[in-house]
Parts: structure tokens; C-alpha cells; sequence
């Protein structure tokens, strides 16, 4: 297994052959929005290749946070003929080493205390699980966007951040990524 950086192109055909399998149409921003981020420089994509065959991808949006690149995971999945093989685990793997220089690396993963099935609640905490027993951990942080409520977790690549460090990172990173009416409008961290 390789894992390769992304050209947009790349990143393209996995968005349109991949992400619409992965990801709900919700839950998905607009290409365009990814080919402005990525020809600013505040967008990365990953792939974990076994030859020429994607077995997983992640999507990062990347921006300069305290003086060192810092990382939101935006998407991430592995081929759903593979998952449950330990792919996603070698992924997150890849991507510690392919990020080792960042000052922080954080994630939003939906909040089990707001599921609204217990079938839902189950998978949410399944996915916490996979991060957290791959080297995430939970900050203690938690935000509600877009209707959703989501706890951030850190890969503490360079060591751990506060809460309130964790909070500041993730609007700083909103107000890059949105205009302001709507990060104030549909962004609230819990402090």
C-alpha cells in the first residue's frame, strides 16, 4: 500500500465516483467549493493506493494556525468493499506520517448524545471508537454546525491542545472557510 497526494483532478473523480457513495448529498460541500480552497493552497487530498486501486481517501482543509500548518479532516472513508479490513486504521496511519510537521490535526465526528435512533447512536459511537482507538483523542470540545452537533477530536501530532486551543482553531478555521453572516449564524462551540 502507497499513500499519494491528490491533484485536483484526482480529487475530482474520487468526489464524483466515490464521495456520493460515501457521503449523503448534505453533507457534501460543492466541488467548487474545494477547487477555491485547493487554488489557494488551504485544501489537501490523500489517497492510500494498493497499485492503481483507491482504497481509501481523505480530504483535508489546511491552513496556517500560530505559525504551523494545521489540519481539519473534512472527509474521510475507505472503499466499502474493504472497510472492516484494517484499511482505515493503515490510512490513519499514512496520514500521521504525511502530516508529522503539522501543529494540529482535528476532526468532527457527529455527537452520540444527539442520535436520534439507537440504531444512529450505535454507528456514531462505532466511529468514535475507530478514531480514538487509532491515536484521535477527544478534546473536550464540542460545536454545533450547520444543525449538527459534533465533538472534535485531535491527532496529537505535535501534542495536546487545550480545549479552548482546540475551540479558537476550529473557528479560526470556519471564518477562513465561510462567510462571516454564516459562521455566526450556524456555528456554536461549547466552551
Amino acid at each position: 500500500m502507497e499513500m499519494k497526494k491528490l491533484t485536483l483532478d484526482q480529487m475530482r473523480e474520487i468526489y464524483d465516483l466515490r464521495m456520493t457513495e460515501d457521503f449523503p448529498d448534505n453533507e457534501r460541500r460543492p466541488f467548487s467549493g474545494i477547487v477555491s480552497l485547493f487554488g489557494r493552497g488551504e485544501y489537501e487530498g490523500w489517497g492510500l493506493y494498493e497499485e492503481e486501486a483507491l482504497l481509501a481517501y481523505a480530504f483535508l482543509v489546511r491552513e496556517i494556525w500560530q505559525g504551523k500548518p494545521c489540519y481539519l479532516v473534512d472527509y474521510i472513508a475507505v472503499d466499502r468493499e474493504r472497510r472492516g479490513s484494517g484499511i482505515g486504521a493503515c490510512l490513519l496511519k499514512e496520514l500521521k506520517e504525511a502530516l508529522a510537521g503539522a501543529g494540529c490535526v482535528f476532526g468532527e465526528v457527529e455527537n452520540p448524545d444527539y442520535a436520534k435512533t439507537p440504531e444512529e447512536k450505535e454507528e456514531m459511537e462505532r466511529r468514535i471508537r475507530f478514531y480514538l482507538g487509532n491515536g484521535f483523542r477527544d478534546t473536550g470540545a464540542c460545536e454545533w454546525l450547520y444543525h449538527v452537533e459534533y465533538m472534535l477530536l485531535e491527532l496529537p501530532l505535535s501534542g495536546d491542545h487545550t480545549r479552548d486551543e482546540i475551540f479558537d482553531t476550529a473557528e479560526f478555521f470556519y471564518r477562513k472557510m465561510l462567510p462571516a453572516h454564516l459562521v455566526d449564524r450556524y456555528l456554536r462551540l461549547h466552551r
